[in-house]
Formats: C-alpha cells, structure tokens, sequence
C-alpha cells in the first residue's frame, strides 16, 4: 500500500514540472484527494486535502489528474510548499522506504514493484 502512495505521489510531483495542477487520490476513500496547486508560475506549491461529491469521483478513473477537481469540503487547504522542498522530501521518504525494505529483506527491493519505485524516483531526481 505505501508503494502505491509513493508511485502516485512521485508521478504528481513529476507532472508539477509542465502542470500547475495535479491530485491524487486517496487509494482508501473514492472521494478524497490530496490536491498540489501552483501559484502563478512561481516555485510556491499549495497542497490540501479535499471531498469531491460522490457523483463526480465516480466519473475520476486515474489515480492522479491534471484537470481541477469539484469539491465540497476539505480537510486542510493552502498548506504552502516550494515544489523543491515537496520533491526533497517526497524523495528522501522514498529512499527511507527502500532503505527500510533493505533492511527486513534485501530480496524485497528486487521485487519488480519496488524496482519501478526506484526508476521513478531516479527520472525524478534527475528532471530539472
């Protein structure tokens, strides 16, 4: 499950390169998604967390979007990042995670999810 966060989470990061929008779904709740918005053209990420109504988050197929979704509430919003400190983070968390599967079981990170883990976040340190 971690796994499938991170992949998600690294793929928005990558799409806030070209984007000035993306969100990721909650991979428990249909509804929930955790939004990334870029100000202006600036470095300035604001992230929340937000409901989109039931009949809308039916019609939302992929885990992480470009297009700005509905909602009707939130949970926190305007939580403000620089997308150098998202990406930072989001990687240093990743190799933790690795790290960590290292340590219970080095055959762990030869597992072909993780490898794709580790390219993903390889694409990412070396983008801009």
């Amino acid at each position: 499950m971690i796994t499938v966060w991170f992949n998600h989470l690294l793929k928005a990061v990558k799409l806030l390169e070209k984007h000035d929008y993306v969100a990721v779904n909650d991979i428990e709740t249909l509804e929930i998604f955790i939004e990334f918005k870029r100000k202006d053209k600036t470095d300035d990420i604001y992230a929340g967390a937000i409901t989109v109504p039931p009949e809308k988050a039916s019609n939302i197929h992929e885990a992480v979007v470009i297009t700005s979704l509905p909602y009707y509430k939130y949970r926190f919003i305007n939580e403000k990042i620089t997308y150098q400190e998202l990406k930072a983070e989001l990687l240093k968390k990743c190799k933790q995670y690795i790290q960590e599967l290292e340590k219970i079981n080095p055959e762990l990170i030869l597992a072909g999810r993780i490898q794709r883990l580790i390219t993903k976040m390889s694409q990412l340190s070396n983008s801009l």
